[in-house]
């Protein structure tokens, strides 16, 4: 690999060489271009390289080594990341319209990501009960909005849900320069955090929120929620959530999704996925869905359910957009072992964003621009 490194008049070494190369385009002057300072921008061009290529874990000293540059660069990948003040929402913002503006997104997706962690320091770790086994968990926990095309999908927002005493604790959110108003959102999950701010509300309109809700104790607040800010969604639901059948009377007020779907596809022929006839709602909710039901690939585990407001669809457009969401767990997978998503190692609230939206950005960057955008 040749030299990254440049010798400027002062002796240390820089990371000025990182140019478009002409005609290539400049993905990251573009989408860091609400930095203010050329030096932070460098330092963002050499961040989106050095994460795409280095092994073994993304900390400021492996992306120094991976950059060629003296141990003492590392401080200042540290400073970059960690204690610089650039503020990472419009540069999200743009990062989604970039990625739309390269490929046909059709879907929202959102995938929740654990970071175990065995320190209380860092932060957001929390202990929570895992949803599977019950048992306890400690570490961070987040979630990731993807854009998501026919062949790739891109991180462009996330969510740090701030539980435990990180919800209330002042001395712990001054510590870790958590803004005022982060994660006490009186009014619903976290998920609606990212449906309320840019680059959801700037990005593609009309686009569906695929969603998985079945791990979700407040799946009906997030389908309310998502229906008050006029999202369209198709939404996996727990079997036990309660749903009113409308239009029909005589029947039970209310029933559960599971039961409502097992009844549906018992009717012959037996369908692999099938619409429920009606609408149903959720009591209280404020907008009615229907449920599409959908039996298990081999015949033997238990129906799956999914409810959605998406208008006029037919069941051989809606059951495609079901691979939404295999297509942003792959692109997790690969940002956690190819991108160091997992590697963060400060302990602030904005150094986590920056952390989040730099590995984000050197993954859009690779599938987008490729290698043709960096010049060494």
């Amino acid at each position: 690999m040749a030299s990254s490194r440049t010798q400027g008049t002062t002796g240390h070494h820089q990371t000025d060489d990182f140019r478009p190369i002409s005609g290539a385009g400049d993905f990251t002057a573009d989408v860091f271009g609400s930095l203010h300072r050329a030096e932070q921008l460098r330092w963002a061009r050499a961040c989106l390289w050095a994460l795409a290529r280095t092994e073994g874990r993304r900390t400021p000293h492996g992306l120094a080594r991976t950059l060629d540059l003296p141990p003492a660069a590392a401080r200042g990948l540290h400073q970059f990341v960690n204690v610089s003040p650039w503020d990472w929402r419009p540069v999200r913002a743009r990062l989604a319209e970039r990625v739309a503006g390269h490929v046909r997104p059709y879907a929202w997706t959102v995938e929740e990501l654990a970071v175990p962690k065995a320190g209380p320091h860092s932060v957001g770790v929390h202990t929570w009960p895992d949803p599977d086994t019950g048992r306890p968990v400690s570490g961070q926990r987040a979630l990731g909005l993807f854009l998501v095309a026919p062949d790739e999908a891109f991180a462009v927002d996330w969510q740090l849900v701030l539980g435990g005493a990180w919800a209330w604790d002042r001395g712990l959110r001054h510590r870790a320069r958590v803004p005022h108003a982060e994660g006490v959102r009186p009014d619903g999950p976290p998920l609606l955090d990212l449906a309320a701010r840019a680059p959801a509300r700037t990005g593609p309109a009309g686009l569906p929120w695929v969603l998985d809700l079945t791990r979700c104790a407040q799946a009906a607040g997030v389908l309310d929620g998502l229906a008050r800010q006029g999202a369209a969604v198709l939404a996996e639901v727990p079997a036990e959530l309660e749903v009113a059948l409308e239009g029909m009377p005589g029947r039970a007020a209310t029933v559960g999704a599971g039961a409502l779907t097992e009844r549906l596809l018992a009717r012959r022929p037996y369908p692999a996925a099938r619409f429920h006839p009606g609408t149903v709602r959720p009591p209280g909710a404020a907008r009615a869905y229907r449920l599409l039901g959908r039996a298990a690939p081999d015949g033997r585990g238990p129906a799956r359910q999914w409810l959605t407001d998406l208008p006029d669809r037919s069941l051989d457009r809606v059951v495609p957009l079901l691979r939404a969401r295999t297509r942003s767990a792959a692109a997790l997978t690969v940002l956690r072992e190819r991108y160091g998503l997992l590697d963060f190692a400060g302990r602030s609230f904005p150094g986590w964003h920056h952390h989040m939206t730099l590995v984000s950005a050197a993954h859009a960057r690779h599938r987008l621009a490729g290698d043709a955008e960096v010049g060494r």
